[in-house]
């Protein structure tokens, strides 16, 4: 396993931000938040250990970060370790 470039990290954040999704449950309701996420990808580009590392303080922006995760499964870089911060907000 080796550490994720500025490259690498560049286009795996380009390619999580293509598939992030705002319930509209949330927007509704007019929430909004940041939730950090990480994990490892495999040298295919699948995501594991895919978990929460900072809430956003409402479960629907957590478990919608965490799917955004596993629906741009597979991503375009991998062998690494990756952390980000995804945010969910009411434009």
């Amino acid at each position: 396993m080796v550490d994720a470039t500025a490259h690498d990290m560049s286009l795996v954040r380009r390619h999580l931000e293509r598939f992030k999704f705002y319930p509209l449950s949330a927007r509704r309701r007019g929430i909004g938040g940041d939730v950090e996420v990480g994990f490892r990808l495999t040298a295919g580009g699948k995501a594991e250990q895919v978990r929460g590392l900072a809430s956003s303080g409402y479960d629907i922006l957590d478990e919608a970060a965490l799917q955004t995760v596993n629906r741009a499964q597979p991503f375009p870089v991998g062998d690494g370790q990756y952390r980000f911060r995804l945010r969910f907000r009411r434009l």
